[in-house]
């Protein structure tokens, strides 16, 4: 009969050559199955129904890729102090060196307060504001806005501070 350490240590052996076998078969098959695939979409037809003299050519829809992104407009961060708000016009004025700014509020702006959402209703002044807009024709969108207390600075060489 053999010591328990060699039966230990031929098992193992014996398990690692087979996940090894099963590996290289796993990564077989998977090269196989996307080279197949790229090969029959080179070879396949664009069109399989023939053409017909009475058929109506379909229009082309151009897709982009993040349908919720907008067609126009420029988007930046922005960040301050909140002076006002309106919830009847649906705008934040934020206090500004040279003038106050003006932020509107959308059906498609998501508000947060401490990383959670928030609603137009919650927002204080005095709260510290930041997160995006979206520039449209002069006006200031908020896409996404962030309000609550100002995050403190950290000193230069300083650790952060370990939890507990």
């Amino acid at each position: 009969m053999l010591p328990r350490a060699d039966v230990s240590r031929i098992a193992l052996s014996v398990m690692t050559t087979i996940f090894k076998d099963l590996a290289r078969g796993l990564v077989t098959s998977i090269l196989i199955a996307v080279a197949s695939s790229q090969a029959t979409a080179q070879t396949a037809p664009t069109n399989s129904a023939p053409a017909s003299t009475n058929s109506v050519a379909k229009p082309v829809h151009k897709v982009r890729k993040n349908p919720a992104a907008p067609a126009e407009g420029t988007r930046y961060p922005f960040h301050g102090t909140v002076a006002s708000v309106d919830a009847k016009a649906k705008t934040i004025t934020l206090e500004g060196k040279k003038a106050p700014r003006k932020l509107e509020i959308t059906s498609t702006t998501h508000l947060f307060r401490e990383d959670k959402p928030t609603t137009l209703g919650s927002i204080l002044p005095g709260d510290y504001a930041h997160g995006t807009v979206l520039k449209k024709g002069g006006a200031e969108q908020i896409v996404k806005g962030s309000f609550g207390l100002k995050p403190a600075k950290k000193a230069e060489g300083a650790e952060p501070e370990k939890k507990q």
